[in-house]
């Protein structure tokens, strides 16, 4: 019994379609710009009508973060102890580099948390898995939606290696104070649009006449896909 010609171009389109995007499934791991669009049209026999398919993918690389932090500063004198809120912006720069710019206000516990330092930060982090990236990935049939895809950024250890500049409310600090900066941390993924991380960070910072060593454990909610 031959199949109605309505029905028979149903079906051609159906897997051709279906074929395409088994095709394409794999490419989409593969591509490593901000947008990508592929397209392909497919002519029905029975009728000729033209469906139009279209692969669209968007790489996520911006990520804010947003946590706190408790630290110890050292120097030759004394040591002093607080917590502190910090904040800044992540840009992937590719799937295992990274660029961040942040923010940091400490508070001194012994001084009924006053202010006692404003810090700005600048580096590059580095993932040991090869995931510092999300996206959005779309298949779609004459332009509607028929597939919808979600990659989030995944769960690591990360290193970070930057610049810091340090601007301290106390009786010496008419000089801002500079340095390097080192973190080690670990992310952790979720399914929602937000990762966390924990970590340590260990800085060096000068004058030019003294130098301090701040440490400090923090704990970050990184938002973005």
């Amino acid at each position: 019994m031959l199949l109605n010609p309505l029905k028979s171009s149903n079906l051609i389109k159906t897997v051709i379609f279906l074929m395409i995007v088994f095709w394409q499934i794999p490419v989409l791991a593969e591509v490593d710009q901000s947008h990508t669009t592929d397209e392909a049209a497919v002519k029905g026999t029975a009728t000729g009508s033209i469906t139009r398919i279209r692969i669209d993918e968007t790489i996520s690389r911006s990520r804010i973060y947003l946590g706190t932090f408790g630290y110890i500063l050292k120097n030759q004198d004394q040591r002093v102890t607080g917590i502190g809120l910090t904040g800044g912006l992540q840009y992937s720069l590719s799937p295992r580099f990274t660029a961040l710019n942040g923010l940091r206000q400490a508070y001194a516990s012994q001084i009924s948390l006053t202010s006692l330092y404003t810090t700005i930060d600048a580096g590059i982090i580095y993932s040991f898995s090869d995931s510092n990236r999300g996206g959005l990935h779309e298949v779609l049939l004459d332009d509607k939606p028929v597939v919808i895809h979600y990659s989030s950024y995944e769960g690591g250890w990360r290193t970070s290696l930057g610049l810091t500049q340090n601007f301290l409310n106390t009786s010496f600090s008419s000089v801002p104070f500079s340095g390097p900066t080192l973190a080690f941390y670990h992310e952790f993924s979720s399914r929602r649009a937000y990762n966390f991380d924990v970590g340590l960070q260990v800085e060096r910072i000068s004058n030019g006449k003294q130098s301090i060593y701040p440490t400090s454990i923090f704990f970050r909610s990184i938002l973005g896909r």
